[in-house]
């Protein structure tokens, strides 16, 4: 199996460490679990206006579900104000094993680009503010398409502007929906929980393309899927720990010594990759 030609990197909360973004978000909700909900509501919204084919930017739809929240909860909030609390969005640090990473991804060439539900102002923005732009070929958003992920419109574009076809990405995200949409749209895909935490793939039991996971922790603890993309290929002791092992069937044994959820067990036909080949 040969390298992948493009990574395609989602960029909040897989580049860029959103903690910021919750506080303001849970600090003007009064909420410490709230940013969770705005977060999740944010994105039905989105894709109940993919799906309709209506389009408004991410930002947009964000400040609008955080004053709907504020205001199930009798917090005034403004439309002006809610963008302001958002605002924040623009100056989220990177994780810290980002950089290294990127660094050594830049020797290998492999072509580097982003891919977010963002919009291109605050994408260039992020990354100027992160130091991250000089690493990347470009910086796409889905305000081009006018879709949202997961759509697979998306990623179908994203390829074609990188000049590749999608087997030949691989999508880098902390979003299992991101995942998945990648992985149906015909990329591989690296999945990480982020900050630290690791965790099963977070999907349905019908129809996911990486096939069903068990519902039983395994006998020694739960375990965790596949190779590491950060810590094996790139930087010791990263936060990434899903990735497509090759492996032809069975459960897929433990890589470390972290706790995940859930063992994950594969068809027969499943093959999965890793950026290394």
């Amino acid at each position: 199996m040969t390298s992948p030609r493009v990574l395609l990197f989602d960029v909040n909360e897989t580049l860029l460490d959103i903690e910021p973004l919750q506080k303001a978000v849970a600090d003007v909700l009064m909420d410490d679990d709230a940013a969770k909900l705005w977060f999740t509501t944010m994105l039905q919204y989105s894709l109940v206006m993919t799906v309709s084919d209506q389009y408004a930017s991410f930002g947009d739809i964000g400040a609008a579900v955080l004053q709907m929240l504020a205001r199930n909860r009798d917090v005034v909030l403004k439309a002006k104000d809610a963008k302001q609390v958002l605002s924040v969005i623009r100056t989220l640090p990177p994780h810290p094993d980002v950089i290294p990473a990127l660094e050594r991804l830049k020797t290998r060439g492999i072509g580097l680009a982003t891919l977010t539900n963002s919009s291109q102002e605050v994408v260039e923005a992020q990354m100027r503010h992160a130091g991250l732009d000089g690493f990347f070929e470009r910086l796409f958003s889905v305000e081009q398409p006018r879709r949202f992920k997961p759509h697979r419109a998306v990623y179908h574009w994203a390829a074609g502007e990188m000049g590749v076809a999608p087997g030949e990405c691989m999508l880098v995200a902390a979003h299992g929906w991101d995942v998945a949409g990648a992985k149906w749209a015909g990329h591989r895909c690296t999945w990480g929980s982020g900050s630290g935490r690791v965790g099963a793939m977070p999907t349905p039991l019908i129809g996911a393309p990486w096939g069903p996971q068990s519902s039983t922790p395994s006998a020694s603890g739960a375990t965790c899927a596949g190779r590491s993309f950060w810590n094996s290929a790139f930087v010791p002791g990263g936060r990434w720990k899903f990735v497509g092992a090759r492996r032809a069937s069975g459960a897929l044994s433990a890589t470390s010594k972290r706790p995940c959820q859930r063992t994950f067990t594969l068809p027969s036909a499943a093959t999965w990759d890793t950026v290394t080949g």
